[in-house]
Order: C-alpha cells, then structure tokens, then sequence
C-alpha cells in the first residue's frame, strides 16, 4: 500500500521535538509504517529542503541558525492526506508568526528565494494511501493526536534517495545556548 518509494535530493534542515513527544511520535510513525508497509522516519517538521551546497557549509550554517531560532511552539490543525508521496497522511502545522519567522531565517542563512508556498506539516506516513485509507486513518488518529509541541532542536538530515536512506548529520539544540 505504500507504494514505490519517492527520492528526495540534497540535504534538509527539520524541526525535532525531543522527549515524551520525539518517542510519542516516534512510535506512532513505527507504528503506521509496519501496519501500511510505508517507511519509518524520524518525526520532524521541514524547515527548509534540498539544499544542494557543500555539507560543512551547511553544517556551519546551520549552527549559526540553530542559535538564532528558540525552541519553537508548533500547533497542529488536525490531520490530513494527499495523493503526494511525503504528504500521505500529516498534521497541518499552523504558520503563526514564529513559525513563518524561523522558515524565513532558514532562507535567508542559505540564500533561497521564496519558493512554492511553504506548507509546515508532521508527517505520520510516506507512501501511496487511497483516499479511503487517508480518510479512515485521519479519523481513527485525529483523537490521540497532541495538539502540537515544542521544537526543540534543529536536525540536519542528509535526504538523498529514498527515506531508507537518509542520515542525520547534525542535531542542534535550538536558541542562543545552541551547540
């Protein structure tokens, strides 16, 4: 049911929650994966994707961001499904001020234009789901969902191929005390 998996390109910066709501998450994306046969991935929130510069610039870069976005309240507006691959089933993550601020950060430390519209979101599953499947997951799941969570960290995640293949290069804390 998970369908062919999709190839991402270069390398991402997320948006981690740490803690309760990092192995809460964490075990219900495992969850879904084994039940759908989709693959399994950290929990995160993209902050910004495919960038293409030399790994130890974006690494610098990156530390530097850490330390200038705080720890970040994200708040969910339920959950939802597209026929696109990493956007299977995910909750929508309001774009409040701060939310759109550390997006506009993260352009502005890598140079990017605005791009397609900027669309936060946690996904829960990758993958191929019918619209029924997406549906009756959204309704079964909408409950047990948190409300939203704190980014804690700035996660720098190399995302070439398929998500199998995608490795961790750095895990920053996020705000002025960040290393």
């Amino acid at each position: 049911m998970g369908g062919a998996p999709a190839r991402a390109v270069g390398i991402s910066l997320w948006l981690a929650p740490g803690g309760a709501s990092r192995e809460r998450l964490a075990r219900l994306i495992a969850d879904l994966g084994r039940r759908l046969g989709t693959p399994v991935f950290e929990p995160h929130v993209t902050l910004l994707a495919g960038l293409t510069l030399d790994e130890s610039r974006v690494r610098a870069s990156s530390r530097d961001l850490a330390r200038r976005i705080p720890p970040l309240p994200l708040v969910f507006d339920g959950l939802d499904g597209t026929d696109e691959y990493f956007r299977a089933l995910f909750a929508p993550v309001r774009e409040t001020v701060e939310m759109l601020a550390a997006h506009e950060r993260a352009r502005e430390a890598f140079g990017r234009q605005a791009e397609s519209p900027f669309r936060p979101h946690l996904s829960l599953a990758y993958g191929q789901l019918p619209p029924a499947t997406r549906e009756s997951l959204a309704a079964e799941l909408g409950a047990d969902m948190p409300e939203g969570l704190v980014a804690e960290r700035l996660e720098v995640v190399r995302t070439e191929g398929p998500p199998g293949d995608w490795r961790r290069l750095d895990s920053l804390k996020l705000g002025p005390g960040a290393r």
